[in-house]
């Protein structure tokens, strides 16, 4: 019998004295009161109790679930997902045991614990006065989870408290939860050492409320402290000059906005200048480069004429940076397994500013070059004649047949249609040893170091030239989600969005990317066709990527990943493939490299502090 299956009362609650486990816990919160739960159950285990292991089992799934306070509809899940397992869940526990937990709930003595069990209620149950209870609770917890330092606690007690109270139309609590945000914000005064005034200010413009006039000089003083600070303080001065910004937004000053829009852009600027400053083994030009044209791209999007006069400045230098930096690119030719890859993705997003972390899974994530593609797949035929002499056949999953190709010496197009097959099955696993050797160490890696939100990637996103405006918020839930590892809702929104990015930079270069269909409808072209346009390759220039994307969405040969999942083909397991997280790490890449109507050198690629390997041969 499961230990879910156990018959519990409230008593058996009251035996185990659980509030007692807490109540001694130095850090307040769920995580580390899931952790201590946890230990109670293998105590209770190891001395064969069953109702005590239940009991805490069960405290243990309550604590252990995550809470995304950002996501009103569904705030609860697990806290991981892989194709083997997953975290914790709300159906993990049984209606009998939520029985006895709303029983228990308004009246436990910790502020955290009650807001948790009182909001899960509310999500499972719909007890709409146990979310009053909640929302009064994550109050309480936040008061006592305040701190500078360690702010993601306390902004995100209080954000779930905002969008609850405003969920349920509580007015007076909703109110009140407000008044606790400008409450903080003013005690902090602007001087706090972190990311609670800039995180408390988006929540405010979020659900439309404060003062532009008040929090203005705050956030400017906040912004101007952490340019002073330099180093990795520059991301949170660029964040709060985009806080700024909204706030004029909110206030219709168009030029108030403008120029806080260029002061965000110009901490790039000033990182860049730092950077440059270094000594030689910093590679510092390489590193100045790349927040240099972080500088530009924002400078570019802004688009208002002193945005662009100021971009005009800038320029020459970033091709300055460019031109220094070419000298500084260490290059490396290794054989790695899986272990060496991963430790050297961890490496390079160590102690890495979040946007910097980020930029280097995109240089990780690079295609495996299509000479190397051939080389590899001639030499197989020659040293393997019955490759070459059966042809290829590739099956789904159910044993249909998706793909063939001729053997290799049946004509000259033949050979060259089961050399592509070969090329295209031989990218699959590299693009499987880049997800698990590179990309998942490096998220991994990186969700360990940063509290990482949705508005991270919405500021990403924001200054990405691959990404076309209107679009910011798909790309960033889109990167979010796999982030995440929810690489369900990350390939359903990144792939089309990647579709239509590609068919807006066709057209800005003229080609026509729509046509007729039998019944004299206008379409437009899907990545089936866009991805075999002629004009494609002008844009990209880079054969290597075209290859990459043919073979991971289109190609029936290599990973068919559009059309798979277009059609509906992909079961749960298969969303969390390495061809899922590969495509994640590619869209970093793609949003690095092009908008809409520019071009990219063969080998442009987003620098990256620390050296890639060429190839996993």
């Amino acid at each position: 019998m499961s230990v879910f299956d156990q018959v519990l009362s409230r008593g058996d609650f009251d035996r185990c004295r659980w509030e007692e486990v807490i109540a001694g816990s130095v850090k307040k919160d769920c995580q580390e009161y899931s952790s201590l739960f946890l230990g109670k159950a293998s105590q209770a285990r190891a001395a064969s109790d069953a109702v005590a292991d239940a009991v805490f089992s069960v405290l243990f799934v309550v604590t252990n679930i995550h809470l995304d306070p950002g996501n009103i509809h569904q705030p609860f899940g697990p806290g991981f997902v892989t194709q083997s397992a997953r975290g914790m869940i709300p159906d993990d526990i049984n209606d009998q045991h939520y029985a006895i937990l709303a029983e228990l709930a308004p009246a436990v003595s910790d502020a955290e614990m009650r807001a948790r069990l009182c909001d899960l209620l509310w999500f499972v149950k719909r007890n709409y006065l146990l979310a009053k209870v909640a929302v009064l609770a994550y109050q309480e917890s936040a008061r006592t989870l305040e701190d500078g330092d360690n702010w993601p606690p306390c902004a995100w007690r209080l954000s779930r408290a905002a969008r609850l109270a405003k969920s349920l139309g509580d007015d007076t609590l909703f109110d009140a939860v407000i008044a606790q945000i400008e409450d903080v914000l003013t005690r902090l005064n602007g001087e706090d050492p972190r990311f609670l005034t800039g995180v408390l200010m988006e929540l405010l413009q979020e659900l439309g409320k404060g003062d532009p006039a008040k929090y203005v000089p705050l956030a400017e003083k906040a912004a101007m402290r952490a340019e002073a600070e330099g180093g990795f303080s520059f991301e949170r001065a660029r964040r709060l000059w985009q806080i700024i910004a909204d706030w004029h937004g909110m206030a219709r000053d168009t030029g108030a906005r403008e120029a806080a829009m260029i002061r965000a852009a110009e901490t790039h600027v000033k990182d860049a200048e730092e950077h440059a400053a270094r000594p030689p083994e910093n590679t510092p030009n390489l590193q100045a480069a790349m927040r240099m044209e972080s500088a530009i791209l924002a400078l570019k999007k802004i688009g208002t004429p002193a945005a662009r006069a100021r971009y005009d400045v800038l320029y020459p230098r970033l091709t300055e940076y460019q031109s220094k930096s070419r000298a500084e690119m260490p290059r490396f030719k290794h054989s790695l397994d899986m272990t060496d890859g991963a430790m050297f993705a961890q490496e390079q997003v160590a102690g890495k500013p979040l946007e910097q972390a980020l930029h280097i899974i995109g240089g990780l994530c690079k295609p495996a070059p299509v000479t190397f593609l051939r080389k590899q797949a001639e030499e197989a035929f020659g040293q393997h004649k019955l490759l070459g002499f059966m042809g290829t056949t590739r099956v789904s999953g159910t044993g249909k047949v998706v793909a063939r190709a001729p053997h290799f010496d049946s004509t000259p197009e033949g050979a060259e249609e089961a050399t592509l097959a070969q090329m295209y099955g031989n990218a699959v696993l590299h693009r499987q040893c880049t997800a698990l050797g590179y990309i998942l160490p490096a998220i991994q890696k990186i969700r360990a170091e940063h509290n990482v939100r949705l508005q991270d990637f919405c500021q990403l996103v924001t200054a990405c030239p691959f990404v076309p405006q209107g679009r910011e918020l798909i790309f960033a839930k889109g990167l979010y989600a796999g982030f995440n590892f929810d690489f369900i809702v990350s390939t359903h929104l990144l792939i089309p969005q990647i579709e239509h990015s590609i068919r807006r930079s066709l057209e800005a270069t003229g080609a026509i990317t729509s046509g007729y269909d039998k019944q004299h409808r206008q379409n437009e072209f899907d990545l089936n066709v866009t991805l075999r346009m002629k004009e494609l390759r002008p844009i990209f220039n880079n054969d290597d990527l075209i290859f990459d994307l043919r073979g991971l969405l289109i190609e029936h040969h290599g990973t068919n990943l559009r059309n798979e999942m277009a059609h509906g083909l992909l079961d749960d397991g298969q969303f969390h493939s390495e061809a899922a997280i590969y495509l994640w790490g590619l869209s970093l890449r793609l949003c690095m490299l092009l908008k809409p109507g520019e071009t990219v050198t063969a080998d442009e690629s987003v620098p990256a502090e620390g050296a890639t390997p060429e190839s996993t041969e």
